[in-house]
């Protein structure tokens, strides 16, 4: 029955929302509910589909999820992340229209560009949830009015401007506390409205040399490590429970903010950054582990993999695919270097094979990477 308007000597029946940011008045005898209405958002992360995520309901603060697989015996690949890519998004209107307006993303270290275009500004958009979690549907695209920069002045091959790993300012590495910018300047359009967007992946992704760590002694390991990242150690921490409230108890932070002419944006509740944390899953195997993803990295469960020998007899149990698209098949490959052919199914549909060659009590990581 919401949002709507109505006549509270008429109406009947009972009902319920979430009222948060909605717009409500009552005026001569008539009750109006309208939808969310939102102003300034300063930088906000989201999933590729442009919506709220969040992977762990138990931590406080929204999770994404870093998948490390197995790939030595002591060390683990950042194999895949859940979501699988992600946007960072500003909603801004502060501006007058007609007037110029640069925004400023600062991206925290280790986030990079994904793809040719990565960098888009629309003249309106809609925007669902409540605040900080919330999910955008862009209105029109008006990018080819804006000029764009990135820390670094790299560009992809389609001229658009991108962040590599380690664009930096100040060259720094702090994980989630460095960070490199991007802007877009143009005119404030006639909507007062300015919406823009980066498309973002994990600049750790399919990375090796990390190592299962215990860095606050609490008899859990949920912490990873690398000794040497572009020459600086990186540390991914779990959630810490020790001391009590120190800053990793919700996991890795990454701090995200955004500028409107050099000045910081802020917005309900006068929150002027977003923050997420990332946790460590750690999937170890003997044999063959690896993840399935759709085209933007998304992990993809319901998959069932097979693993067969040079006689294409099956070597292992059939292995499902969990909910980060993750799965693993536990085999021990003896008599010097072996290719297995690895058999992805749906369902009885088989849909890709791929091979992969395993030494004497090794390990192999075989990713697939489908349209569903």
């Amino acid at each position: 029955m919401y949002p709507n308007e109505i006549d509270p000597s008429s109406a009947t029946g009972s009902g319920g929302f979430d009222a948060a940011n909605y717009c409500i008045t009552y005026v001569k005898g008539k009750l109006t509910i309208l939808p969310p209405q939102f102003d300034t958002i300063p930088s906000n992360m989201t999933n590729s589909s442009l919506m709220c995520f969040d992977t762990d309901a138990n931590l406080p603060g929204r999770q994404f999820n870093l998948i490390h697989q197995q790939d030595s015996a002591n060390g683990y690949v950042v194999n895949s992340t859940n979501p699988g890519q992600f946007y960072d998004n500003i909603l801004y209107t502060e501006g007058v229209p007609g007037s110029m307006v640069t925004l400023t993303f600062r991206v925290p270290y280790p986030f990079i560009t994904q793809g040719a275009n990565p960098i888009h500004v629309y003249s309106g958009v809609s925007v669902t949830g409540t605040f900080p979690c919330v999910g955008f549907t862009p209105g029109t695209d008006i990018s080819s009015g804006f000029t764009m920069t990135a820390t670094g002045g790299h560009h992809t091959t389609s001229g658009s401007p991108a962040l590599y790993l380690g664009d930096t300012v100040g060259n720094g590495r702090l994980i989630g506390t460095s960070y490199g910018e991007v802007t877009v300047t143009g005119t404030m359009p006639a909507s007062g409205v300015m919406y823009a967007n980066i498309h973002l992946d994990f600049g750790f992704k399919r990375m090796s040399g990390f190592n299962r760590a215990d860095l606050d002694s609490d008899g859990v390991a949920t912490d990873s490590s690398n000794p040497n990242i572009l020459g600086a150690p990186a540390v991914l921490h779990g959630p810490e429970t020790n001391p009590g409230g120190n800053p990793y108890t919700s996991g890795q932070p990454y701090h995200l903010s955004g500028y409107a002419n050099n000045v910081l944006l802020c917005g309900p509740g006068n929150v002027c950054e977003d923050i997420i944390y990332s946790v460590n899953l750690f999937k170890k195997s003997v044999g063959v582990a690896g993840t399935v993803t759709d085209q933007l990295d998304n992990g993809l469960p319901g998959y069932t993999l097979k693993m067969f020998n040079s006689s294409n007899v099956q070597v292992g149990a059939n292995a499902p695919t969990d909910g980060d698209g993750a799965y693993y098949i536990n085999y021990k490959s003896v008599g010097g270097n072996q290719t297995y052919t690895v058999k992805l199914y749906l369902g009885t549909v088989e849909v890709a094979t791929k091979t992969v060659t395993i030494k004497s009590n090794g390990f192999g990581v075989v990713n697939f990477q489908i349209t569903p």
